[in-house]
């Protein structure tokens, strides 16, 4: 059994009927990387937490590839996404607003948060930005296999997914989650950012999936945990529309019993984010 950082179980994830030539590596149950082996290249999407985990991503990407060069591929700029870059000396796209978050004090934020939590594991994490930088979306042909970049707001404002057209499979990044998305909690008050993850979702839907790889939740066959997402979100908007207050939103929509602490505290959190984006004008 091989650790990393936090104590977690670095692990090969077993395919459960996917497309051979995509590997999900995770960190226990926190989240996962994929490496995508095409004709050309092998791709990794995220590189995980830190300099143990990233480099055992990259050593596995390595053997992978057998001689084809490798490219990184950032979903955004959340640490347990990108902090691995430290270890991958090849290219790294993601999105220029990616590069801005990290350069501008978000990276530095969060890793001063994550060295206070666990200086061990995250004080030799040395922050590296995406090298190749792009507008919002761009296609990576692999001979085989085509990447499409999607840019997907919502989560994160830099936020890009993958997908494989010929074998009609999704990675959705942190956009799709299990029991709920997560919306982002940086936006201030006057953002769209639950419309915007919508908007992505049913973008998903449009595409017909056959495979869902997420970061976040075990990889599914088809898009059932994508439309409960969406329908979550539909939900906040309609519930806010119809509240006077936020306390009387909160009084009337309170976290499931079966999720854990951190997606109650994030279902508390959205609620407060619909109130706001259907009342901006309104106190707190």
């Amino acid at each position: 059994m091989t650790r990393v950082e936090e104590n977690l179980e670095f692990s090969v994830e077993e395919n459960a009927g996917w497309d051979p030539r995509i590997v999900c590596l995770k960190c226990g149950n926190l989240v996962r990387s994929y490496l995508l082996k095409t004709e050309r290249f092998v791709l990794v999407y995220d590189t995980l937490l830190g300099p143990k985990s990233g480099e055992l991503l990259r050593q596995a990407a390595l053997k992978l590839a057998d001689s084809r060069p490798l490219l990184v591929v950032n979903s955004h700029a959340d640490w347990d996404h990108y902090f691995g870059n430290m270890c991958f000396p090849e290219p790294i796209i993601g999105t220029q607003s990616m590069v801005e978050r990290v350069m501008a004090g978000v990276g530095q934020k969060e890793l001063k948060h994550k060295i206070s939590e666990h200086p061990d594991c995250y004080g030799g994490v040395r922050l590296a930005a995406p090298t190749v930088a792009i507008p919002d979306e761009a296609i990576l042909y692999g001979g085989d296999l085509s990447v499409r970049l999607l840019f997907t707001p919502g989560h994160r404002p830099d936020h890009l997914s993958l997908y494989l057209p010929e074998i009609k499979t999704l990675l959705p990044g942190d956009c799709v989650e299990d029991p709920i998305p997560l919306v982002d909690e940086d936006s201030d008050e006057n953002s769209r950012t639950i419309e915007e993850l919508k908007q992505s979702l049913q973008r998903f839907l449009e595409l017909e999936p056959e495979w869902v790889l997420a970061n976040h939740a075990t990889p599914e066959k088809g898009v059932a945990r994508i439309r409960p997402n969406l329908a979550y979100l539909a939900q906040l908007q309609e519930a806010a529309l119809h509240a006077t207050s936020l306390d009387e939103l909160r009084g009337r929509w309170p976290a499931e019993a079966e999720w854990d602490a951190f997606y109650a505290r994030a279902h508390q959190s959205h609620l407060r984010m619909a109130w706001q984006q259907r009342n901006p004008t309104s106190p707190v």
